[in-house]
């Protein structure tokens, strides 16, 4: 009987040193038990309170041609006859919500992080009013207030963010995030950074 016991007891103390020796060797790393190391809890935090980030601004114009014909807006007094032109300006951004990476975004192995971001979208579209101007056949021209646009121009808003993509403001932005969130990614996690974006 006290052999058994004497036999177990070793046998225990053996299991005890082999995990010992494999956790100090890196054999068996407890970290990994964990899904997300500290540095990519760090990451995702960092991410969250940096929330839908903006990469680019565009300054937009375009024109108008032939819009209103012989109508008189009580609110701005002009009276168009004939032929017009409106040259209409404004600004529209480009973001990336970086509150959508997830942990499954983030694939890593001893030395390099992969990362795969969110694709860039439009996320804010604003008319410059002060710098908004329907010119007139006699060469006239006046500075167009918020009501006149909305009334005469609806589309305005739509036909700044068409043109906004048209000038590549979705490009721009990709480039952007990855001069600008892969030394932030890579301050954080201290690995080498590789970024792709979801597909489109």
């Amino acid at each position: 009987m006290f052999k058994l016991t004497l036999k177990i007891f070793l046998l225990f103390s053996l299991v005890i040193a082999l995990v010992i020796i494999g956790i100090s060797s890196g054999i068996i790393n407890i970290s990994k038990i964990n899904n997300n190391s500290p540095e990519e809890k760090l990451f995702l935090s960092k991410l969250e309170k940096m929330g839908n980030f903006k990469l680019v601004t565009f300054y937009i114009n375009y024109t108008v041609k032939d819009t209103i014909k012989n109508d008189t807006s009580g609110a701005e007094n002009i009276k168009t006859r004939g032929y017009s032109l409106a040259l209409i300006n404004g600004s529209v951004d480009a973001c990336i919500n970086l509150k959508r990476i997830g942990k499954d975004d983030i694939k890593e192995n001893k030395d390099t992080a992969f990362i795969k971001l969110p694709i860039p979208v439009l996320c804010n579209t604003e008319i410059d009013y002060n710098q908004s101007t329907i010119y007139h056949a006699n060469l006239n021209s006046r500075i167009l207030n918020q009501n006149y646009i909305e009334k005469y121009f609806p589309n305005a808003i739509n036909n700044l963010k068409a043109e906004a993509i048209r000038k590549g403001i979705l490009d721009q932005a990709k480039d952007n995030a990855l001069q600008i969130l892969q030394p932030i990614i890579k301050e954080i996690l201290n690995k080498n950074i590789v970024i792709t974006f979801e597909e489109e």
